[in-house]
């Protein structure tokens, strides 16, 4: 069987298919691309949150135990801060 086109009306048929299709693939490859840029840059930006929020727990905790710590009432006792009450008259 043979089968041939020749006629340019065809040809030419065949490639504004293929353009148009070539122009579609484009823009849904464009707008996953972007879909995905943005997915990965939220995941990004939620680890980077999480790992802050660890540190800063971790320095709450740290702060606090020195304060008490200061202050005589939690942990060691040797860093104790001596107060002394001034009278209204001396200031």
């Amino acid at each position: 069987m043979y089968l041939a086109i020749a006629s340019s009306d065809w040809l030419g048929l065949a490639a504004l298919i293929a353009s148009f299709t070539g122009v579609i693939a484009t823009v849904f490859s464009i707008r996953y691309s972007r879909k995905d840029a943005t997915r990965q840059a939220a995941q990004q930006c939620h680890e980077k949150l999480l790992q802050a929020q660890r540190e800063a727990e971790t320095l709450s905790e740290e702060l606090f135990t020195m304060r008490m710590q200061q202050y005589g009432g939690y942990g060691l006792h040797d860093q104790r801060v001596q107060l002394k009450v001034v009278a209204d008259e001396d200031i």
